[in-house]
């Protein structure tokens, strides 16, 4: 992704046709969000039951230079809150 927040400006990620069943209410059982160094990875499990760190993942997306700035559930429902993630 280049450019974070939640002007129009921002990228988004749309993961719908990625994550065939995911609704915003289970998306934590489809994505993990972890800082590794100065970025955040989204570890992505298309089929749902994503291990808690992320292990069994079968795509990764980097966002280069972003701060996790809490934990990964939070920072995920914001990205849908800031219309910046699609799962739907």
């Amino acid at each position: 992704l280049g450019k974070f927040g939640d002007d129009a400006d921002a990228d988004k990620l749309v993961l719908s046709d990625l994550l065939g069943g995911a609704t915003e209410a289970d998306v934590s059982d489809y994505l993990v969000a972890s800082q590794e160094g100065s970025d955040v990875v989204l570890a992505v499990k298309s089929s749902g039951g994503i291990s808690a760190d992320g292990a069994n993942a079968d795509q990764t997306i980097t966002l280069t230079g972003v701060n996790l700035g809490g934990n990964g559930e939070d920072f995920v429902n914001n990205l849908i809150n800031n219309g910046q993630l699609d799962v739907e």
